[in-house]
């Protein structure tokens, strides 16, 4: 993970390993919906950023822990310090049902006298493939596709969340960067944070400080390690923008949320839908100013139609591209199928 300059506030970080810093500023991903919540971000200009507790994939928050505990079965003579935190910090859990993904939640352990901030985690997923055969079977109704994706600047909707001055911190962190999908690189992150941790805790004489670096791995794991995910899943191409924030700082209305200083951090606040039968959090982000950099329909033979009705919403809801220019609209390329 890495620190940037791109904007005022230094909570904004990249996750995106061996990539410079300045490849977001071209960067455009897409978030790909069905017809309906399509509309509603268009109508709205919102998105919604998913509680990662209630995503499609349970696993999703243990996928990480167990990776990170076969590399350190692998590595515990080269990190015997780091070894022993990770170890620590997981003691209360069933290994082997975390092998096997069989758990939702990882336990942790608690370390009286230190404190660990417990967040809420909300998560947008985009990919960074815009006409993506395996994502536009997400929508298929029938033999027929239906759906579309959205094209984002990434660091013009990451400035949704920028601060107009750098010394002033919002009480939230957006985390933000491509998923890895190869166990190869995967195995070399975790190898970074092993090799820091191991050198602190190799020059430390305070037992203590086990305790210390074990909370550091946890925040790591439940924030970094929300970007690490099974290669079975790599044609989706995912790129990821992770709010972190206490839920004493949730705003649950525009007056709670006028207490941020970003523009659009303003209008921020949580709000509920019905999935699968149940009640599910989200938080409701407004976007900014010419953020969209494209349209893009699933395959279809009504192309013309779906292009005429996007066009006609778009003009009167006075929403151009990134260039103050009318937003494209692209026909998927990927051949209709009966």
């Amino acid at each position: 993970m890495t620190n940037n300059s791109l904007f005022n506030s230094f909570l904004i970080k990249e996750f995106s390993p061996g990539k410079d810093i300045n490849d977001i500023k071209n960067k455009n991903v897409y978030h790909y919906t069905s017809p309906n919540s399509f509309l509603s971000i268009i109508q709205n200009y919102k998105i919604r950023f998913s509680d990662i507790r209630y995503m499609n994939d349970k696993s999703e928050t243990v996928f990480f822990v167990k990776v990170l505990l076969e590399f350190c079965e692998s590595n515990k003579g080269k990190y015997p310090n780091f070894y022993e935190a990770v170890n620590t910090l997981l003691e209360e859990n069933d290994y082997s049902k975390i092998d096997d993904l069989s758990i939702d939640n990882i336990r942790y352990k608690e370390f009286p006298g230190l404190r660990f901030a417990k967040n809420r985690k909300f998560i947008f997923c985009t990919s960074t493939d815009a006409d993506s055969l395996n994502m536009w079977n997400y929508y298929t109704s029938g033999n027929a596709y239906k759906g579309y994706n959205i094209g984002i600047s990434v660091i013009d909707f990451l400035k949704t969340f920028d601060v107009n001055s750098i010394n002033t911190a919002d009480s939230f962190i957006v985390y933000h960067g491509s998923v890895i999908y190869s166990l190869k690189n995967q195995y070399k992150e975790i190898d970074n944070l092993a090799n820091s941790v191991e050198r602190i805790l190799k020059n430390s004489a305070q037992k203590t400080d086990i305790s210390r670096m074990a909370i550091a791995i946890r925040l790591y794991i439940e924030t970094q390690g929300l970007f690490y995910k099974h290669e079975s899943f790599k044609s989706e191409n995912e790129y990821r923008f992770l709010i972190s924030i206490n839920e004493n700082s949730i705003p649950h209305n525009e007056n709670e949320a006028a207490k941020y200083i970003g523009e659009y951090n303003k209008k921020m606040c949580e709000g509920f839908y019905v999935k699968n039968g149940l009640i599910v959090p989200y938080m409701e982000v407004s976007l900014p100013k010419n953020v969209v950099s494209r349209i893009n329909i699933s395959p279809t033979t009504e192309f013309q139609i779906a292009k005429s009705s996007i066009k006609e919403i778009l003009k009167i809801k006075g929403i151009k591209g990134t260039n103050d220019t009318e937003v494209p609209i692209h026909k998927s390329k990927i051949p209709v199928r009966f």
